[in-house]
């Protein structure tokens, strides 16, 4: 299955765009209040394990945001 990281995403209850359909979405957030997978601060993605992700994106659409 590929993986999905959610960096900044909020929450996993605002909706990701449709071409991500059959992805295991992983949130990665640095507030703890939307209950992301992974608590860490965006900029310091270089600390995740190597290969946790295949895409990256930020569904907000916030400057920096990476999509396949």
């Amino acid at each position: 299955m590929k993986r999905l990281l959610n960096v900044g995403g909020g929450s996993k209850s605002i909706q990701l765009p449709l071409e991500y359909d059959g992805y295991e979405h992983l949130l990665l957030d640095i507030d703890p209040a939307g209950k992301p997978d992974i608590i860490l601060d965006g900029r310091k993605l270089i600390e995740l394990p190597d290969r946790i992700q295949r895409t990256i994106t930020n569904p907000r659409g916030r400057k920096g945001g990476l999509r396949p």
